[in-house]
């Protein structure tokens, strides 16, 4: 596959979560962040001379994350299931269930796939089928990803999805760095690769919205566990209180088990 044709899938894995919001304008001196009715009276659309990362810069991170086969080691239709916790400095927070069903097997060894994301009132399906469909990779990761910066969009009200997005994207491909690692699940130890970035501490703007523009993102993949996927999370330190051990906001996703669609 040609760097160009590379650049163009990372691109679009990572853009492939799409809540269609306007796009913010470059920033540079002391302007504030546009507020939306304010990109949407002076800007044109996604995709407007942004997709300028250099593929020979990409790290073996967005390889990982996104030009990996994580499915490949489910072999046959399964119901994989994850547990999902968030809680905050002042917010009891809450616990739910996140569900990866692998419906089909195809004959290029893609899958078909459903996703639901979180429980009764709380469940989502705001993402394109299309992410879910033909698969390689684990969708799980790119819904929360994408979910996750409509989350800081929405806390910091200030700015645009996309203006995040792009920060992210970017660190994914630039910043992160990626480690061995070793976990145990159900008492017994585990090798696996970690990956971690602070996607918005680079953001020029990042005074602006503290202390959201702290947050980090770890990311815990395995060959040995289902769907590849074991473990994600993400925290806001305290700043006002730094040497606190309990994090601002802190949220995990973690692998528990996978079941057979037929039941064996």
């Amino acid at each position: 596959m040609s760097n160009k044709n590379i650049l163009q899938l990372f691109l679009l894995i990572l853009l492939s979560v799409n809540y269609s919001f306007a796009i913010a304008d470059e920033m540079s001196g002391d302007e504030k962040l546009l507020t939306e009715d304010e990109i949407d009276d002076s800007l044109g659309q996604y995709g407007e001379a942004r997709d300028t990362l250099d593929i020979s810069e990409i790290r073996d991170t967005a390889k990982l994350m996104f030009m990996t086969d994580h499915l490949s080691n489910v072999t046959k239709p399964s119901n994989i299931y994850y547990e999902w916790v968030t809680r905050g400095k002042n917010d009891p927070g809450f616990t739910d269930s996140v569900y990866l069903s692998v419906l089909d097997i195809n004959e290029d060894g893609t899958k078909n796939t459903d996703i639901e994301f979180f429980t009764g009132p709380r469940q989502f399906r705001n993402y394109s089928p299309d992410i879910a469909m033909n698969v390689r990779g684990n969708p799980i990761l790119n819904i929360y990803l994408s979910g996750s910066v409509y989350n800081m969009m929405k806390l910091i009200e200030k700015g645009t999805f996309n203006y995040y997005q792009r920060q992210m994207r970017d660190s994914i491909g630039l910043d992160a760095t990626l480690e061995s690692t070793t976990f145990t699940f159900e008492g017994k130890q585990y090798n696996g690769e970690k990956v971690t970035f602070i996607p918005f501490i680079k953001d020029k703007r990042s005074a602006e919205y503290k202390p959201y523009s702290h947050k980090v993102y770890e990311i815990v993949f395995s060959k040995d566990i289902p769907g590849q996927l074991y473990e994600i999370r993400s925290f806001v330190p305290d700043l006002d209180n730094p040497e606190s051990e309990q994090p601002f906001i802190f949220e995990s996703l973690v692998f528990k088990s996978i079941k057979s669609q037929t039941g064996s």
